[in-house]
């Protein structure tokens, strides 16, 4: 609020306590002529009195002052009027206090209000960042390999044998003209029935084997269980792996009973000596 404002409000509360204040006091002012103004001679001391021979003085009764403020006591030191001046609003506002816009000071019957709007404090929103969650590495597990069994692969002859039921011979399929039976099929070198050429066996678990021979070598029959397996080569070979017996019911093969080999060949002849004709002497 400016000081103006508060000036000229002081000046309208002033004015309305005069207006209030004059008539008691005019009332009480005693008229001229009373009383009263013997009275006030005669308690003047004779020193104070006037000389004899003086005209008598009349005691002229002087207007008591009045507290309407003039133009002159408005613009003079607002001292008299308890008015603040300057530095007393600066220093002490408790004299001047200002209603607020909901009590009103009541001077002679007329309420003064004013709207002094009261400062509101707006707090000012702090934004504190929001932790940021850093994710954390996860170790990551590297499956190991795991070793794969590998099957050992199932030896496999030269060619595909033929089931042959019972116990079958050379004779009784019709392959070769000699045969040579080994019982049991143990690993080694035989003799075949020439007595001169030979067959090698080989076996390391009795149902698996090997053969090789230094004579071509037409059919190999593998007994074992109730059946035969029979193994013909056109033409003869030397050699083969991998022949076993038939196949069980459990879908492996039956271990080896005995093996026939059939072959053929010349027999070797005998060289004769052929007679010569001796020369005879010439006499």
């Amino acid at each position: 609020m400016n000081k103006t404002s508060l000036y000229l409000k002081l000046l309208i509360v002033i004015v309305l306590a005069l207006a209030i204040a004059l008539p008691p006091l005019a009332a009480a002012q005693p008229e001229e002529g009373t009383g009263a103004d013997t009275v006030l001679l005669a308690d003047q001391s004779p020193g104070d009195g006037p000389s004899v021979g003086d005209p008598e003085e009349t005691a002229v009764e002087e207007p008591a002052p009045t507290d309407e403020p003039t133009e002159e006591m408005a613009g003079e030191d607002p001292t008299p009027t308890d008015e603040p001046t300057e530095e007393m609003v600066e220093e002490d506002p408790a004299p001047a206090e200002e209603p607020t816009a909901d009590d009103g000071d009541d001077v002679g019957g007329l309420t003064v209000r004013t709207n002094t709007p009261t400062p509101t404090r707006t707090k000012t929103p702090t934004n504190t960042p929001k932790p940021t969650n850093t994710p954390t590495p996860t170790r990551t597990k590297t499956p190991t390999k795991t070793a794969t069994a590998t099957k050992t692969p199932t030896p496999a002859a030269a060619v595909t044998p033929t089931v042959v039921p019972g116990n079958p011979t050379c004779s009784d399929i019709g392959c070769g003209a000699a045969s040579t039976k080994i019982d049991p099929p143990n690993s080694g070198t035989y003799k075949l029935s020439d007595g001169v050429n030979e067959i090698t066996i080989s076996t390391s678990d009795g149902v698996y084997f090997s053969w090789s021979a230094t004579i071509g070598i037409s059919c190999v029959i593998v007994k074992g269980g109730p059946n035969a397996n029979v193994y013909s080569y056109s033409p003869a070979s030397t050699g083969d792996s991998g022949l076993h017996a038939p196949i069980g019911p459990n879908g492996n093969p039956y271990g080896l009973s005995h093996i026939e080999v059939c072959y053929s060949y010349q027999p070797t002849a005998t060289p004769t000596a052929t007679a010569t004709d001796e020369p005879t002497a010439t006499p």
